[in-house]
């Protein structure tokens, strides 16, 4: 009963704090991904994924001049799109440093 009870005060709580706190993730990803390329010369491509994952999140995903469906299959594409472009670029990484 208890955990019922707390599943469900944290899904009430929560929702209108994933959206934001998934924006600041991507955020943290993106700015971790730069660091990583400055640092450790590691490949742009890393970067590039997550910034389309940002820029996917806050300008296609519900945009108005899209319509909704068509809104809601370019978000998905483009979510394929950046972890393949997320996925080169850690295998790249990972073949040039062994």
């Amino acid at each position: 009963g208890g955990t019922l009870v707390c599943a469900a005060a944290v899904f009430h709580l929560a929702k209108p704090l994933i959206a934001p706190l998934f924006i600041v993730a991507l955020v943290v990803a993106l700015v971790a991904a730069l660091w990583g390329r400055v640092r450790l010369m590691a490949s742009w491509l890393v970067p590039a994924g997550v910034l389309i994952l940002l820029v996917n999140v806050l300008l296609i995903r519900r945009a108005p001049w899209l319509g909704e469906a068509m809104a809601w299959h370019a978000y998905h594409v483009l979510i394929a799109v950046a972890l393949a472009v997320v996925a080169l670029g850690l295998m790249s990484d990972r073949r040039r440093w062994g």
